[in-house]
């Protein structure tokens, strides 16, 4: 589908040309292409309208409360398919570049395949996570993505009521150590220049990639120990044992192993964990931003 911009005006909203455009704004793929037009073309029911509600009252708010009106994930992709054009507005309100809106809407149709995969069916497993890019604070930039967020208490020398950057890492191949480090430099710049009220000195990320299992097993040479090594932790890791499964191999049972594959390093070493008993855990660690430390 021809790509369109961002600042065009959209086509009348009960139009099958404005369900295209929704569709080309969020860069659906062929395989849920048909069923992305279909859950579009109908009329929204009360539980869309009250979801879009939702949405409505938390974009722009930082820290919003987490309001969930429904758990059904159709009608959270509806809503957040048809909230983009509210979504659009306020950032471009804000003068955000027309590529880092791209990139960081591309996330919806990411986890509708990430969901095909997991669920084996159109779906949108993940829906609660896409909320929060509807808030206005979430954006890709470069290989991570970045969250303007309360920062916990436990990071040293943070102050009273400080804003941090939550990092997250979208499933886009490898993390390269040179990418991670332009994300960072971005992220600095980005919410310094887009964001000045909520001045940011460190990032954060919560993630399995962290476990400290990991830094022991993996060489600290590979991406994986590269990135983690970025982090210093400010609190203990929590048992997660799902997470490796689900972002190592896509599947919710932490338990089913057999027949999985093992060509990878790491593929081998959440199995073999596993396996032998033991419980994937997530790490907490932080960073100075780079452009914050005198890193050019």
């Amino acid at each position: 589908m021809e790509k369109v911009s961002m600042e065009s005006a959209s086509p009348d909203s009960d139009s099958a040309e404005y369900v295209d455009w929704l569709i080309t704004l969020a860069n659906i793929h062929d395989e849920d292409l048909a069923e992305v037009r279909e859950l579009l073309l109908r009329t929204p029911d009360a539980a869309v309208e009250e979801t879009l509600m939702v949405l409505r009252s938390r974009l722009g708010v930082f820290d919003p409360p987490d309001v969930i009106s429904t758990k059904d994930e159709l009608v959270w992709l509806e809503a957040l398919l048809r909230f983009l054009p509210e979504q659009l507005a306020w950032y471009q309100s804000r003068g955000i570049p027309e590529a880092i809106l791209r990139a960081t809407v591309a996330d919806i149709d990411r986890h509708v395949a990430i969901s095909r995969t997991t669920k084996g069916r159109f779906s949108l497993d993940t829906w609660k996570w896409l909320t929060e890019h509807a808030t206005g604070t979430l954006y890709q930039l470069g290989r991570l993505q970045f969250q303007l967020i309360s920062g916990p208490a436990q990071i040293p020398g943070l102050k009273p009521e400080e804003a941090i950057l939550g990092a997250h890492i979208p499933q886009e191949g490898p993390i390269l150590p040179a990418a991670v480090s332009d994300s960072l430099a971005q992220a600095a710049k980005f919410f310094q220049q887009y964001f000045p009220e909520n001045p940011v000195r460190f990032a954060n990320c919560i993630s399995w990639l962290l476990d400290p299992y990991l830094a022991k097993h993996l060489d600290p040479r590979s991406n994986i120990g590269q990135f983690a090594g970025r982090f210093e932790s400010y609190d203990l890791p929590l048992d997660s044992p799902g997470d490796a499964m689900y972002f190592t191999f896509r599947i919710r049972d932490a338990q089913s192993t057999q027949n999985l594959p093992r060509e990878t390093a790491l593929q081998r070493l959440v199995l073999d964990r596993i396996e032998s008993g033991g419980t994937w855990q997530v790490g907490r660690g932080y960073l100075t931003l780079p452009a914050l430390a005198g890193i050019s």
